[in-house]
């Protein structure tokens, strides 16, 4: 069976470069790339200076989602999420009608 698409969840400030590169071994014919970036609540930004930490998390998302386009498939977008939960997740398969969903990489504090 052949995978055409993909979902990739990995947390802000996270490096995902392990993560795609077992993508591209287990889907060389990967034609679109759905991304949830997860800004963890857990993480601890909401305990101090809530918005200008909040702001840094997203900020970290947003340049770790542009660094996934590079040299993966053609057709690569997502978003950003302070929570993740089952509707996060199912808007995102079906979004791009996944055929796979990898994990990570997500800390081990959870932050």
């Amino acid at each position: 069976m052949s995978i055409h698409s993909a979902v990739l969840v990995f947390e802000a400030g996270c490096d995902p470069s392990l993560s795609l590169s077992w993508l591209r071994v287990l889907a060389p014919e990967l034609v679109r790339l759905r991304v949830l970036v997860w800004a963890s609540v857990r993480s601890g930004w909401w305990t101090q200076a809530r918005w200008v930490q909040a702001s840094t998390r997203l900020a970290e998302g947003a340049q770790s989602l542009q660094g996934v386009a590079v040299d993966i498939c053609e057709d690569v977008d997502g978003d950003i999420v302070v929570e993740l939960d089952e509707a996060a997740l199912d808007e995102s398969l079906d979004a791009v009608a996944a055929d796979l969903l990898v994990w990570g990489p997500l800390t081990r504090d959870g932050g």
